[in-house]
């Protein structure tokens, strides 16, 4: 299966991204360092796959279940995040409500595969 692949290689570019965008436009040196570092960490994860697929799906579906559970329950405030709770701010269209669905999408395509993948082996 490819595609599982291509996902997470897309997630880590697309993680990089948000925190480059974030740092261009709102001078935010955390997002910078948080969306960086979740880029690269999936990146590695992209890498690994040929050499060793179970540690890296499991580490690209972690990494994707912290980054929908961040942007679920988490607000900025001030300029800092702030731990909210699933509240009405933390459902901002960018970047909580768009991180959050990436996430979520994310994950449920890398746990289908896992799934899709047991029932071939089956």
């Amino acid at each position: 299966m490819a595609w599982p692949r291509a996902l997470v290689g897309l997630y880590g570019l697309f993680n990089l991204g948000v925190g480059i965008e974030a740092y261009s436009s709102k001078g935010s040196i955390p997002s910078l360092i948080a969306g960086g570092g979740v880029g690269l960490l999936l990146l590695v994860c992209f890498f690994l796959v040929p050499s060793k697929p179970r540690l890296a799906y499991i580490g690209a579906t972690v990494l994707a279940l912290l980054m929908t559970i961040q942007f679920a329950l988490t607000t900025r405030v001030d300029g800092k995040m702030k731990l909210v709770g699933v509240t009405e701010s933390t459902w901002k269209p960018w970047p909580n409500l768009t991180l959050w669905v990436v996430g979520l999408l994310v994950l449920l395509a890398l746990s289908s595969a896992h799934f899709m993948a047991k029932k071939r082996t089956a």
